[in-house]
């Protein structure tokens, strides 16, 4: 359906839908926004469906441990992440330690992903980067 969701009364379909257009974004660690148009489409889905749709979607998305943001709160990140730039990463395998130091200031909270090969299996950890106002050194313990 391109950009717009355009849900309906058929719940499967309007779920169907919504977690392709869901995915699509979690998949490329990108915005994942699911956009309609009321006078075309809100107005006309009964409201005992919008439970099932939303639920269905939720439970179609669950492997991807998604965080529900406001669009605000979505565009604070997505704006730290351009005030904000990754200097330099190493790894210290004695202490296990993974040094980032990031240039630069935000005023939320921002993440990185950790990756992580082990028997040939790669794994993903997310990691939490304070808000800061100044360049900033974060430190990671990694288990191997």
């Amino acid at each position: 359906t391109g950009y717009e969701w355009m849900p309906d009364n058929d719940v499967d379909a309007t779920a169907e839908r919504g977690i392709k257009i869901l995915q699509r974004g979690l998949e490329a660690k990108a915005l994942a926004v699911l956009f309609t148009h009321e006078t075309d489409y809100i107005y006309n889905v009964k409201p005992e469906n919008w439970d099932q749709i939303f639920h269905r979607i939720k439970m179609g998305i669950a492997k991807y441990t998604p965080i529900s943001l406001t669009t605000d709160e979505a565009l604070r990140i997505l704006r730290a992440f351009q005030t904000s730039k990754i200097q330099s990463c190493s790894y210290d395998r004695k202490s296990g330690n993974l040094i980032v130091k990031i240039a630069g200031e935000t005023d939320v909270p921002t993440s990185i992903y950790l990756y992580t090969e082990k028997d040939g299996m790669i794994t993903e950890k997310l990691l939490e980067i304070p808000a800061f106002h100044q360049d900033l050194t974060q430190v990671f313990q990694v288990v191997e």
